[in-house]
């Protein structure tokens, strides 16, 4: 009893580790990031021409107001994540001064942003920078069982953004030389983009339908219908005596496949835009999970790999940044390894 005794005092004097003290600013941030994507993916950019002028300028108020507050959250998270980092000695110390130093790029070249459009230099750094910080904390994650599918999805979308990336630059040199071939293969390259992001939008609805029947397989599920539904609603937005929401989303949707435009994949680079709203909606509303590792998977599909938006490129550095040190901290890992038991000594009674 002395010895049990002792052993809960001691528990309960110990450090709370960074993941769970922050839980409730990354899922905060998780949160309004999901708002922040509908409003300014999905509604604010369709209204103008389909509704009247006072629903457009609330509209688009709206998502300023939320656009400024995921920036601002997101910033916070990697100021606290790269400052974590930095006094984090389980963690190699290579894989750290990568991603704090490339972090702290990301920020100085995407603060500007929120006053003027950035300059193509500084947007291409941005996306090097961004991708660099989720390439690293992407491989390190792969270590850790609790971690390594998350990881996967951070590592997918970086390599998704280093293929885009070549694509719009041989695009730019296309369009200089006025030469169709290059475009066309620049196109192709793009095409390329869009199946990395397919690949880790895919591993994070596998890996969120294992989460749990309702929570996880019902409600990822769910958000790919709901990708295909809203995806359907723009393709007959463009017909006449289409509905205003057809519409609305037509017109919202139009620049989702990007530029260059891949190759016969343009319906599909919508549709995961769609469904990378919805997943990431899905991943913050699980439950009895560590909320570093689920707000990191939420911010990671909502960067869809598209690094040259500001907001995508801090979200998943941020969401590197906290993988990171989810995967250095035990109580998370074990945490993790106790809530699945439990979801499968459930599933077996549920079947027995």
């Amino acid at each position: 009893m002395e010895e049990s005794a002792v052993q809960t005092q001691e528990a309960s004097r110990a450090p709370v580790s960074p993941a769970l003290r922050s839980a409730w600013l990354l899922r905060a941030t998780a949160i309004v990031a999901c708002i922040s994507s509908v409003l300014g993916v999905l509604v604010a950019p369709g209204m103008p021409g389909n509704a009247g002028g006072r629903a457009v300028e609330v509209c688009q108020s709206a998502s300023d107001v939320f656009a400024y507050a995921t920036c601002g959250l997101l910033m916070t998270l990697i100021f606290t994540g790269s400052y974590e980092l930095a006094r984090a000695p389980r963690l190699a110390l290579a894989p750290r001064i990568v991603a704090v130093g490339a972090a702290g790029l990301v920020v100085a070249l995407a603060a500007p942003s929120m006053r003027d459009r950035l300059h193509p230099v500084a947007t291409m750094f941005m996306v090097v920078a961004s991708s660099v910080v989720a390439m690293t904390t992407g491989w390190q994650a792969l270590r850790a069982p609790h971690t390594r599918a998350v990881g996967a999805v951070i590592a997918a979308m970086a390599i998704a953004a280093a293929v885009r990336l070549g694509a719009w630059e041989l695009a730019g040199a296309a369009g200089t030389r006025g030469s169709t071939r290059m475009y066309d293969l620049a196109a192709g390259i793009a095409s390329a983009g869009v199946v990395l992001e397919g690949i880790g939008q895919f591993a994070a609805a596998a890996w969120l339908g294992t989460r749990g029947r309702l929570s996880g397989r019902v409600l990822s599920n769910l958000a790919i219908g709901a990708a295909f539904i809203v995806t359907w609603g723009a393709a007959r937005g463009v017909h006449p005596g289409a509905s205003m929401w057809q519409a609305v989303l037509h017109s919202a949707l139009a620049d989702a496949p990007g530029t260059p435009a891949p190759l016969g994949l343009s319906a599909v680079a919508t549709f995961l835009a769609c469904c990378a709203i919805f997943l990431g909606a899905v991943a913050i509303a699980q439950r009895g999970q560590v909320v570093a590792v689920l707000a990191s998977l939420s911010l990671a599909v909502l960067s869809r790999g598209a690094l040259d938006v500001p907001l995508r490129a801090l979200a998943i550095t941020a969401a590197g940044h906290w993988l990171l040190l989810a995967m250095a901290d035990d109580r998370s890992m074990w945490r993790t390894l106790i809530a699945q038991r439990r979801e499968r000594l459930a599933a077996e009674r549920a079947e027995g």
